[in-house]
C-alpha cells in the first residue's frame, strides 16, 4: 500500500511538474513577445526623435524672392504668373536658405528646355542667409522657362533638392524633397 501510494504521489507530481514546465513555456513565450514589441516600440520612438531632431535642423535652399510689381501680377504680364520674382544684386542671382538649418555642400545647376547646364558648387549657405551665387550668373543670361535645381545636405548629412520653376524672373513652381 505504501509502494501504490507513493507511486501515486509520484505520478500527480510529474503530472504537476509537466504543467509548470508548459506554463513557465508559455509565460517565456509571452514575455519574448511584449520584449519584442517594446523593442519595436522604442526603435520606433529613437526614430520619430531623430526626425524631430532633423525638422529643428533642416535647410531649404531656393532663389532669392521679392514681391513683384502688383500690376505686373494682376495682368500676367509677360505670360509669366507668379506674386514673386528673382531678387538681385547688381543682376547677379542670389540664393536664399529659408531652412532652420545650415545648408552644406550645396551643388546647383540652371536646366533649360530639360537640359542642365554646368553643376556649380557653394560650400555652406547659413540658415536664413541670402548671398550671391558664388560664380557670377546674371539674372540676364536666362530668359523664358527654365529651373534652379539645388542639391544639399543638413548637418546631420541628410540630403535634399529644392527645384524653382521660373518664367523669365517670375518663380513659378517650388518643389522640395528628400533625397
Amino acid at each position: 500500500m505504501e509502494q501504490a501510494a507513493f507511486n501515486d504521489w509520484s505520478l500527480v507530481v510529474s503530472i504537476a511538474s509537466f504543467i509548470v514546465s508548459i506554463v513557465a513555456v508559455g509565460v517565456l513565450a509571452w514575455y519574448t513577445l511584449e520584449t519584442k514589441k517594446l523593442r519595436l516600440t522604442s526603435q520606433e520612438q529613437v526614430k520619430v526623435a531623430l526626425e524631430q531632431v532633423e525638422a529643428t535642423n533642416k535647410p531649404c535652399i531656393m532663389m532669392a524672392l521679392k514681391l513683384r510689381d502688383l500690376r505686373d501680377t494682376l495682368v500676367d504680364a509677360d505670360d509669366a504668373v507668379g506674386s514673386l520674382e528673382i531678387d538681385d544684386i547688381d543682376v547677379n542671382f542670389l540664393m536664399q536658405n529659408i531652412g532652420t538649418g545650415v545648408a552644406l555642400n550645396v551643388t546647383y545647376f540652371f536646366r533649360v528646355d530639360s537640359k542642365p547646364h554646368r553643376e556649380r558648387y557653394a560650400p555652406i549657405v547659413r540658415a536664413g542667409a541670402r548671398q550671391q551665387f558664388p560664380e557670377v550668373t546674371t539674372v540676364n543670361h536666362y530668359s523664358g522657362k527654365y529651373e534652379v535645381v539645388f542639391n544639399y545636405e543638413s548637418i546631420s548629412g541628410r540630403k535634399y533638392q529644392s527645384i524653382v520653376s521660373l518664367n523669365k524672373r517670375v518663380m513659378t513652381r517650388f518643389d522640395f524633397k528628400a533625397l
